[in-house]
């Protein structure tokens, strides 16, 4: 194999693999972010699908010419693409959580064990001389 053989063979394939991989995937995580802010997200899912499909599809046959190993590399990098994109879009979802919890907050956006008005730990009796009627519940009558 000579080296243009190996360029259009070897590395072509695998190097427009992994940028139309990456813009694929990528395209799909826009989408995800996008999807609640939109009036008709179907419509957003549907046009990003057939714009993201149609690239790569694109992009295979003008870089494989349909051949068989072409077409390996090409999807192996599609693949390793999606395994880097992954890996980016939960790093950045997960240092936007970090950075929207501020300090002494749970992730759910409510005050932290220090903050919160937690009653004190133990049983607590109720005295049923100063509890409202309405309060207290059914009493089980003994035998």
């Amino acid at each position: 194999m000579n080296g243009q053989a190996v360029l259009r063979d070897v590395v072509l394939p695998l190097a427009a693999g992994a940028v139309l991989g990456l813009f694929y995937f990528g395209g799909l995580w826009w989408t995800t972010q996008r999807i609640d802010r939109v009036r008709q997200p179907a419509l957003l899912l549907l046009g990003s699908f057939v714009v993201r499909m149609a690239v790569i599809l694109a992009g295979l046959w003008v870089v494989t010419g349909g051949r068989m190993k072409g077409t390996a590399l090409f999807m192996a990098a599609v693949l390793g693409a999606r395994q880097a994109t992954l890996a980016w879009a939960q790093a950045a979802t997960a240092r936007a959580r970090r950075e929207a919890v501020a300090p002494g907050q749970a992730a759910c956006g409510r005050a932290g064990p220090e903050e919160a008005d937690l009653p004190e730990a133990g049983p607590q009796e109720a005295d049923p001389q100063q509890a409202d009627p309405q309060e207290i519940g059914p009493q089980e009558v003994g035998p």
